[in-house]
């Protein structure tokens, strides 16, 4: 079947939503650059950082 469907040599096997999926193997870290763009421009987290709180270990334990 996977010779059938020129899946090639490799495939992935997974369940989804009770069913088994078998697809070609993806190389690995596929789609990553699309979901960094998805994710927003660099340096848009900023703004977080800035604004939390200190708590203790912040401002007596950590040592650079």
């Amino acid at each position: 079947m996977i010779e059938e469907c020129k899946l090639g040599d490799r495939v992935e096997l997974r369940v989804e939503n009770d069913r088994l999926v078998i697809s070609p193997e993806r190389p690995p870290r596929a789609g990553w650059e699309e979901s960094f763009r998805a994710a927003g421009r660099v340096g848009s987290d900023e703004i977080l950082l800035e604004s939390r709180q200190l708590n203790d270990f912040d401002t007596k334990e950590w040592k650079w």
